[in-house]
């Protein structure tokens, strides 16, 4: 299989809240000095990155087992909580990948999702029995005020305009109506894995989330944006949503009795001491009325 060649853009803008004032903190990363998200105005562009996601075989090739089922019936029983009393039973979750989520969900929803891989959404069809969008969620036509929850797992750092898309899925929403987004923690990962990173700043503390502009020849994940809980509760916030839960996603598929509980402590400890200082981020928001 040859090489993709990686086409980049450089962006002018914060691609969350249009502003145009921004401090680069490393090579290819900047940090917005308005709404404080640190994101790569250096990038790949999208054509990039959907032939990145379509031609290494990731979804094709992708096989889940019960330890990948679980994890996603888990994340499906937790946004429950959040649903009690909305006036219908409508979900979109927008980048499903092979809708393992989905398939839970349609116990309880009427559902729809949106891929722009093309393996993904036949691995949903293959899967699941599942009609999925092959587009953007801002191109597959859906109504406004059309559903009653929208999730975002572990997509929302790979839009090329988050602050567009939450625009837009905001109007997909019935009023009070709930979304549900989790992310990795930008703040969070280095401290887990290297403590004394919180004690640098500037190129140091933001290098690794530069792109080398090169060819690759192996599939990678492309993260557009790093969010920490107060860039993403805050994003949130300024669009009219009612910040429901800041806290951790639970995201290891490792079914042991001991993964629990260290998700259960964690979870705790964001409650008492309100700081996430984990690999994660899950948020739940209301649309205000």
């Amino acid at each position: 299989m040859s090489k993709i060649k990686w086409d980049i853009e450089r962006l002018e803008r914060c691609i969350c809240c249009d502003s145009a004032n921004f401090d680069v903190v490393a090579k290819t990363v900047a940090r917005c000095t308005k709404c404080a998200v640190i994101f790569n105005y250096e990038r790949p562009t999208q054509e990039t990155v959907n032939k990145v996601y379509d031609s290494y075989g990731h979804y094709k090739n992708f096989c889940p087992d019960y330890k990948w089922e679980k994890l996603w019936r888990d994340r499906y029983s937790r946004i429950l909580s959040f649903c009690k009393g909305l006036s219908g039973s409508k979900l979109l979750d927008v980048g499903t990948g092979i809708s393992t989520f989905l398939s839970f969900a349609r116990k309880d929803f009427e559902v729809s999702g949106t891929e722009i891989s093309f393996d993904a959404v036949e691995k949903a069809k293959e899967l699941y029995d599942l009609d999925i969008v092959h587009a953007k969620v801002e191109e597959a036509g859906f109504k406004e005020n059309s559903f009653d929850v929208i999730t975002f797992w572990h997509v929302f750092e790979h839009l090329p305009l988050p602050g567009e898309s939450l625009k837009y899925c905001k109007r997909l929403l019935k009023p009070g109506g709930i979304i549900c987004i989790a992310v990795p923690n930008e703040s969070g990962a280095k401290w887990m894995l290297k403590p004394w990173s919180w004690f640098l700043s500037g190129e140091k503390r933001y290098k690794n989330l530069s792109y080398a502009v090169t060819n690759q020849d192996e599939f990678m994940e492309v993260h557009l944006v790093h969010f920490t809980p107060k860039s993403l509760g805050g994003l949130l916030e300024s669009n009219g949503f009612e910040l429901l839960e800041l806290t951790l996603d639970k995201n290891s598929i490792n079914p042991h009795w001991k993964t629990a509980v260290k998700f259960f402590l964690r979870r705790g400890f964001i409650k008492i001491f309100g700081v996430n200082p984990f690999e994660t981020i899950f948020v739940a928001a209301r649309l205000k009325e």
